[in-house]
């Protein structure tokens, strides 16, 4: 199963790059269109992305570190519970922390493997825990230590370096303890026969699969239901695409007075209506949506004034110039 998932990112990253995806430093807009998880979009309609995106990187070096954990603490874990467990330590943890991160960031695209990889590390840091009475007394101390070690690495440069989702990170190493340990306790049962003892290690197995997925259900019903940002944002910049460049290539004032009237004004009713109902959205868009609306504003003022200008009213040119500007300011 390690070797299976190592392959499959590599793949993809590889696929990513034959279409003309930056192998260093993708665009943020080509993770999206390759699965990224983008909260806002996430929520409505697209909770694939949640799994789609742990198998997309940022580049090849950050596809280099997941890949070498995976190979170090995947094979390990695996070899403790068996490709099984294994799978639903991996996407269990993996998908808790794309919802961690959705839940903390919802307007930034995240993307990686790393959630499920702190997953694996915390599914056998949770098996170490409540195996530590019968295990090697050194063995748990260097697992211990390791852990503090790597939860300490990883809040330093999770504060320190932009662009690293230390929410999904902590959330996949919380949710991987969480599943490791139940599953290392649910499979303690004494067995008098191997087969007795397989079965006890399935039962363990579907009970903590039925666990996983009533919290990973709870964590979804707990998420915050945004409004369509990003849907209403690309409709925004279709109609005003449209409007402004009809308005640019009007150049005769009979030209540019008919298409103020019948195109720049109407779109610019539209966008006001459009950004109306944006109440509900993530608190670091909030600027953003307000300015937008303040710009709708001014532009609708500034060709309402143009259009008296051209009507017969050489007075408000200034007026409508220096809306224009205003407006202008605001958009950009």
């Amino acid at each position: 199963m390690s070797w299976t998932l190592l392959a499959l990112n590599i793949a993809i990253w590889l696929a990513m790059v034959i279409v003309g995806v930056d192998p260093m430093n993708p665009e943020a807009a080509q993770l999206v269109d390759w699965g990224g998880n983008l909260g806002l979009m996430t929520i409505h309609g697209q909770w694939w992305r949640l799994l789609s995106a742990m198998f997309l990187h940022a580049g090849l070096i950050h596809l280099a570190f997941n890949g070498y954990f995976l190979w170090v603490v995947g094979r390990v874990t695996e070899q403790v519970f068996g490709p099984l467990a294994f799978a639903l330590i991996y996407f269990g943890s993996g998908l808790i922390a794309s919802t961690v991160s959705l839940l903390w960031q919802p307007d930034i695209v995240s993307v990686g493997a790393s959630g499920a990889l702190f997953g694996l590390f915390g599914g056998f840091l949770g098996f170490t825990l409540r195996r530590r009475e019968v295990l090697p007394k050194p063995f748990v101390k260097q697992v211990m230590r390791n852990a503090i070690g790597l939860i300490g690495i990883n809040l330093v440069i999770g504060l320190g370096v932009e662009n690293i989702d230390l929410a999904a990170h902590l959330g996949g190493l919380a949710a991987g303890l969480a599943i490791g340990w139940l599953l290392a306790k649910l499979a303690e049962k004494p067995a008098r026969s191997p087969a007795e003892r397989q079965a006890v290690r399935h039962r363990a197995l579907a009970l903590t699969t039925l666990v996983t997925l009533a919290l990973l259900s709870a964590m979804l019903l707990a998420i915050p239901r945004w409004d369509d940002v990003f849907g209403t944002l690309e409709r925004f910049d279709e109609i005003h695409t449209k409007a402004v460049d009809a308005y640019l290539e009007a150049e005769d004032p009979v030209a540019r007075e008919r298409v103020i009237r019948e195109q720049a004004i109407p779109a610019m009713v539209e966008l006001e209506a459009l950004l109306e109902p944006l109440d509900h959205v993530p608190e670091r868009m909030q600027p953003r949506i307000a300015e937008l609306r303040e710009y709708t504003r001014a532009r609708h003022a500034a060709f309402e004034a143009e259009l008296a200008a051209l009507a017969g009213d050489p007075s408000k040119f200034g007026e409508a110039e220096a809306l224009h500007r205003e407006a202008q300011r605001l958009f950009d």
